[in-house]
C-alpha cells in the first residue's frame, strides 16, 4: 500500500479573522479501537437555523465518517464533492481500504477549490478572465493592479466552515478537525468537537481526564454527557444522533433511539446524584462556615479590652 502524503498546511498570508462559530455541537471520542460520534440536526444557512429530521453524522466509507459545521449550503457542496472523490478512489483500489487522511486531503482541496471558485467568479468574471488566463496574462497588469488583485482573491471572504472526519483504516483509528483548511490531528488527545457548543463538551472530556484508550462504555457515557452539557449554548439543537465504528475495519453501527433514550434516562439518574450530592456538600459546608464565624466571634469578644471610667485624685489646682 502506498504510504499516505504528509497533510495540508496553510499558511496564512492575511491577518486573521475573528472566527464565529456555528450553532451546532458534533463530537467525536476515540475508545482504543473504537470511535464515538454524536451531534445534534442544528443546520445554518444565510440567516436561516433550522433542525430537519435527518442525521448529520455522514457515512464516507463503511469505516469513516464525517460531521460538519457552518453554512449548509457551502459545506454540502463540499461533502459531495468529497464523496466523488472517494469513489473514484475506491474505483482505482478496490481491494484497499481508503485512508482516513486521504478523505482529509479531499476535503481540503475541495474547499480551496470551491473557495477559488467563488473568488473567480466575484473578482476575476466582471474583467472577462478566469484563474487561468489572469495567470498567463498577470504580466500585462500594473504591478500594482495584479497585487490587489491577487490580496483580493486571497482575501476572499467564504462562510465559515469546520468538520470531523474520524474513523478506521489499516492503519489506526484516527480523528481529524478541519477549520476552514487548517486541518489538526486529534488521534492522540482522544476527542474533538466543533460549533458553538464545543466548548461545554470539552469540559466533560477534559474535567474526566479523558483518554484515547478510556474503555468504551466509559467513552459512550461522557460523549453523551458531553453532548447534553453542549445544549446549554444557544444554537444548540436537542436532538441526539450517535454512532460506533469499530472495532473492526467496515464495522459501525448506529445508535437507536431506544438506546438513546436509555442512555437519557442514565444521565438523569446521574445528575438527580449529583444534585443530592452537591446538597449534601453544600449543608456541609455552611456548617462549617457557621461554625467558624461563631468561634471567630467568640474569639474576637474574649480579646477585646475592658474599658474603664477614668478615676483618681486629680490634680488639685493651687
Amino acid at each position: 500500500m502506498t504510504r499516505p502524503r504528509p497533510l495540508p498546511t496553510r499558511h496564512p498570508t492575511s491577518p486573521a479573522r475573528k472566527r464565529i462559530e456555528p450553532l451546532t455541537i458534533c463530537i467525536a471520542a476515540r475508545s482504543d479501537d473504537s470511535l464515538l460520534l454524536a451531534s445534534d440536526r442544528m443546520l445554518t444557512g444565510a440567516d436561516l437555523q433550522f433542525e430537519p429530521p435527518r442525521t448529520k453524522i455522514i457515512q464516507i466509507t463503511p469505516s469513516i465518517f464525517l460531521m460538519g459545521a457552518g453554512d449548509v449550503t457551502f459545506q454540502t457542496t463540499i461533502v459531495r464533492a468529497v464523496m466523488l472523490r472517494v469513489q473514484r478512489i475506491i474505483a482505482v483500489k478496490p481491494n484497499e481500504w481508503v485512508n482516513v487522511a486521504e478523505v482529509v486531503r479531499s476535503y481540503v482541496n475541495e474547499w480551496n477549490a470551491l473557495k477559488a471558485q467563488m473568488a473567480e467568479s466575484a473578482i476575476l468574471a466582471p474583467l472577462g478572465i478566469n484563474n487561468e488566463l489572469f495567470i498567463d496574462r498577470q504580466r500585462d497588469f500594473a504591478t500594482e493592479v495584479a497585487r490587489d488583485i491577487v490580496e483580493r482573491l486571497e482575501r476572499f471572504p467564504v462562510p465559515e466552515c469546520s468538520a470531523i472526519i474520524a474513523g478506521k483504516d489499516s492503519t489506526s483509528t484516527q480523528i481529524f478537525t478541519i477549520v476552514n483548511n487548517e486541518v489538526t490531528d486529534q488521534q492522540s488527545i482522544g476527542f474533538a468537537c466543533i460549533g458553538v457548543g464545543s466548548r461545554h463538551a470539552e469540559s466533560e472530556f477534559m474535567l474526566n481526564r479523558y483518554t484515547w484508550n478510556t474503555p468504551l462504555a466509559q467513552a459512550l457515557l461522557h460523549t453523551y454527557v458531553a453532548k447534553k452539557k453542549a445544549e446549554v449554548a444557544p444554537g444548540v439543537g436537542t436532538h441526539t444522533d450517535m454512532v460506533i465504528v469499530g472495532p473492526s475495519l467496515g464495522q459501525s453501527n448506529p445508535i437507536g433511539d431506544n438506546a438513546v433514550s436509555l442512555l437519557d434516562s442514565q444521565y438523569r439518574q446521574l445528575l438527580e446524584a449529583e444534585q443530592t450530592a452537591r446538597a449534601k456538600t453544600l449543608s456541609n459546608v455552611q456548617s462549617y462556615l457557621d461554625d467558624l464565624l461563631r468561634k471567630a466571634s467568640e474569639q474576637a469578644n474574649a480579646a477585646a479590652p475592658v474599658e474603664t471610667q477614668a478615676t483618681g485624685d486629680g490634680a488639685a489646682g493651687v
